[in-house]
């Protein structure tokens, strides 16, 4: 078994290297020894979380520990698709589009393939009760309400004579916008899951 400080400093430095490989190099194929540094760094990620020490449970319930981990993956993608956009002048092109895309579904499939992890080894108590689903509720409910407002302001931007957004409004600057409000969104419902159960906690 690994130690608790010793596991988590090589997990927090294979989805540092992850991240890396996905966001940070350019965006032409950085070849095979790139992907396999990626695939590499994601099954340490995988092989470190289902071998902890048996002192090292995570704290929390099975719906605490899955809304941390979207809220983390979601603000991850969150914050490099902002860079992304920087990076461009916040003009789309189609290299960025299609190196954005790649790291958004990336980071999607591993979040999918850790909450299994994470499900498989709770067994029992992966079952969601009535507070599960209330807090799940609630979440969807903020994230619903952010995204309506979100959406208000682009609509009235653009179509009551805003200039902000009216010099960038091209067909693929558009897609992503909607794109990034999604995101958006999901990271407010993941946050409001996250708080709720930290109040529930205490």
């Amino acid at each position: 078994m690994w130690s608790i400080k010793l596991r988590n400093s090589l997990l927090a430095l294979a989805v540092l290297a992850g991240v890396y490989l996905l966001y940070f190099t350019p965006d032409h194929d950085f070849g095979w020894i790139g992907n396999l540094l990626l695939l590499g760094s994601f099954w340490t990620v995988l092989y470190l979380w289902t071998h902890r020490a048996p002192d090292d449970v995570p704290a929390g319930s099975l719906g605490e520990q899955l809304a941390g981990l979207s809220l983390g993956v979601t603000a991850v993608i969150a914050g490099i698709f902002v860079f992304k956009l920087q990076a461009m002048g916040w003009q789309v092109t189609e290299p960025g589009a299609r190196s954005l895309s790649r790291g958004v579904v990336l980071m999607l499939v591993l979040s999918a393939v850790l909450a299994s992890v994470l499900r498989r080894s709770a067994g029992q108590a992966a079952i969601r009760d009535e507070r599960d689903q209330l807090i799940a509720a609630r979440a969807c409910a903020h994230a619903h309400i952010v995204l309506v407002v979100a959406l208000i302001a682009v609509i009235l931007n653009l179509g009551f004579g805003g200039s902000t957004l009216a010099g960038f409004a091209t067909p693929l600057n558009i897609a992503y916008w909607l794109i990034g409000l999604l995101i958006l969104s999901s990271l407010s419902e993941h946050l409001s899951a996250v708080i709720q159960y930290r109040k529930d906690r205490a």
